[in-house]
């Protein structure tokens, strides 16, 4: 008798798998570009570290980085972190539809459940065409703030194509929440009291917060076309209360610090809050020495980062949303009800438990994080440590001044948390995880927490 050998039938990869997958190439594509000698001014390769951490940075719109960006790189390296930026910020697989789409190809079933995972929906029916808006939102958004903030850049020496190139890259870098920018090492604190910049930096980075499915349920809302959903209502609400909290708190506690905001006008400091408040949600911008904030500053910062934007955005964090249902649970919990509610709104135990699985993950990642980096890194201090984690953790990019500084051990510990942040926790989780377990029901235990 012949033996019959038996093949085992490969799995496709899953939408999470695709997703992952798809960011750890981008980041490897990045960073063998940039590791060419003519992506510096030097004529000479910045060595794998640097380019992989930069790579990472870019694509997980971070805006970390241990070499400043406009002095380091060329044009050509500034451009491939430009379209890093971009591509990160709308996601691997959005950028992947947009370029087939242009081809003329179509998509698979498989593209479409790929997209919808990454873009939090699931109306596979028009994702072609929920697609096509996306990109063309964010560019009409982009351009928009690019012609707004021209008139900054352009009062700078440089002359003006190097406005132009400033202002563009800027936009695209606030917009997708990503913190790079081309002043030199300054960062943007010479646009401390400059109204144009706060104002259109801020629009830019709370739209790309609120995620373009928001954004064009708002616009059709203004038209007349539909109605504003409920997950519109609690992004836009709970984007709003964070902005405000935060840049309240912000106000009081550096009032009358004097290596912050101490001699600024009151309507200066308040503008200065709000910047500082959004900034450190997801985006990275400083405006402020951000190693000069008091100790309440730090604290309200290193919160703002952790709780982030809304997801699907261009933003990181464990997500606003994610905050909302968890808050919603524990009224639920102490009031003693049984079901979980939000506005009238039933929340199902699956949606509960993922959020949980956000915070529990986030708070695991974050320690063993901390405990790596106290045994390479320990001269900085656990308070710099932690801020510097947080940041690296929710796609932020603010910064005590130490990234440049830390080890070789320590940046890959960033460059990790980095890609978990962008990546989602989630994303990774239920790409590792064996989905052929059966779905066993075991006997209720009375176990006692609390």
């Amino acid at each position: 008798m012949e033996a019959i050998k038996k093949t085992k039938k490969r799995r496709p990869f899953t939408p999470t798998v695709k997703i992952a997958v798809g960011y750890l190439i981008l980041i490897a594509v990045g960073a063998a570009i940039l590791l060419l000698p003519f992506a510096t001014w030097e004529n000479k390769s910045i060595g794998f570290t640097t380019a992989l951490f930069t790579s990472t940075s870019a694509v997980c719109v971070t805006g970390l980085t241990v070499v400043d960006t406009f002095t380091t790189f060329s044009w050509f390296g500034q451009a491939v972190i430009f379209l890093l930026i971009q591509m990160g910020g709308l996601g691997f697989m959005t950028m992947a539809a947009i370029i087939l789409l242009l081809l003329g190809k179509k998509l698979s079933l498989k593209d479409k459940f790929s997209i919808a995972e990454s873009l939090n929906t699931n109306d596979l029916s028009q994702i072609a065409r929920f697609v096509k808006t996306v990109g063309i939102t964010a560019l009409v958004i982009e351009l928009l703030g690019a012609i707004a903030v021209f008139p900054v850049f352009n009062s700078l020496e440089g002359g003006t194509g190097l406005a132009v190139w400033r202002s563009v890259f800027h936009s695209v870098a606030a917009f997708c929440n990503a913190g790079f920018d081309l002043m030199g090492g300054t960062g943007m604190t010479p646009f401390l009291t400059n109204p144009l910049f706060n104002i259109v930096t801020i629009t830019l980075i709370f739209c790309g917060g609120m995620g373009c499915a928001t954004i064009m349920n708002v616009r059709s809302r203004v038209l007349k076309k539909e109605r504003i959903t409920f997950n519109t209502k609690v992004i836009v609400g709970s984007s709003i209360i964070a902005l405000v909290v935060g840049a309240g708190y912000i106000f009081v506690a550096e009032f009358n610090n004097p290596a912050t905001m101490a001699d600024l006008t009151v309507g200066q400091k308040i503008m200065a809050s709000f910047f500082q408040s959004m900034t450190s949600r997801s985006a990275g911008f400083n405006t402020i020495d951000q190693g000069a904030l008091s100790t309440g500053t730090y604290l309200m910062t290193t919160l703002l980062m952790v709780v982030g934007v809304a997801p699907a955005s261009t933003g990181g964090g464990i997500k606003l949303a994610t905050l909302v249902v968890l808050l919603a649970s524990m009224k639920a919990c102490v009031s003693g009800g049984g079901d979980y509610s939000l506005g009238k709104r039933s929340i199902s135990v699956r949606t509960f438990n993922k959020a949980i699985c956000i915070l529990v993950f986030y708070i695991i990642a974050l320690c063993a994080s901390l405990l790596l980096l106290s045994i390479s890194d320990g001269e900085f201090g656990l308070h710099a440590l932690t801020f510097e984690c947080v940041s690296a953790l929710s796609n932020v990019g603010v910064t005590t001044g130490i990234t440049s500084s830390v080890s070789v051990f320590g940046r890959f510990v960033l460059i990790c948390l980095m890609y978990l942040g962008r990546a989602g926790f989630l994303c990774v989780v239920y790409s590792l995880a064996n989905s052929s377990k059966p779905n066993i029901k075991y006997p209720d235990s009375k176990l006692i927490i609390g």
